[in-house]
C-alpha cells in the first residue's frame, strides 16, 4: 500500500451510462488528491467493463456476486490506505469525498450517512412503524 493517497472503490451492474459521469466527476472533484478508482463489474452484459477500462484505474469484472462481495474486492485490490465506497447510481455525490477525507484525520473508520440527504424515493415513501 502507498501511504499518501486515496483508493475509491465502485461496484457496477449495467452502470455503463453512470460511470461516464460517476468517474469524470470524481477525477474533478480529486484533482488536487493523489487517488484511483477502482471498479469492480458483475459481469455487466451492456459494456460496463469496456467503458470502466477506459475510464478507471483499476477495472476488472467477477462472477455476479452483489455489492457487498464486489466492495469488498474492490478494497482488496485498493493501494492507498483510505478507502472510500461510493454507489455507481449516482445517487451519492462525488463532491463530498473531500470531506469524507477530511473526517479520517480525525476518525478510524468513517461513515457517510443519507440522513440529511436522504434519496428521493426516501423522502415520498411512507413510513411504516414496526407495529402497522
Amino acid at each position: 500500500m502507498s501511504p499518501n493517497g486515496i483508493s475509491i472503490a465502485t461496484t457496477t451492474w449495467n452502470e455503463t451510462a453512470n460511470i461516464q459521469k460517476l468517474i469524470p466527476t470524481i477525477r474533478n472533484t480529486l484533482q488536487r488528491i493523489q487517488h484511483e478508482i477502482i471498479v469492480v463489474d458483475d459481469d455487466s452484459p451492456d459494456g460496463t467493463l469496456q467503458t470502466a477500462k477506459r475510464l478507471a484505474d483499476v477495472a476488472v469484472t467477477k462472477t455476479r456476486q452483489g455489492q457487498t462481495k464486489g466492495l469488498l474486492h474492490g478494497m482488496q485490490l485498493a493501494k492507498y490506505p483510505i478507502i472510500i465506497t461510493i454507489d455507481a447510481d449516482l445517487e451519492n455525490n462525488p463532491e463530498h469525498i473531500p470531506d469524507l477525507i477530511q473526517q479520517t484525520a480525525k476518525y478510524d473508520v468513517v461513515v457517510a450517512s443519507r440522513t440529511k440527504l436522504p434519496r428521493i424515493s426516501e423522502k415520498i415513501a411512507p413510513k411504516h412503524s414496526a407495529n402497522s
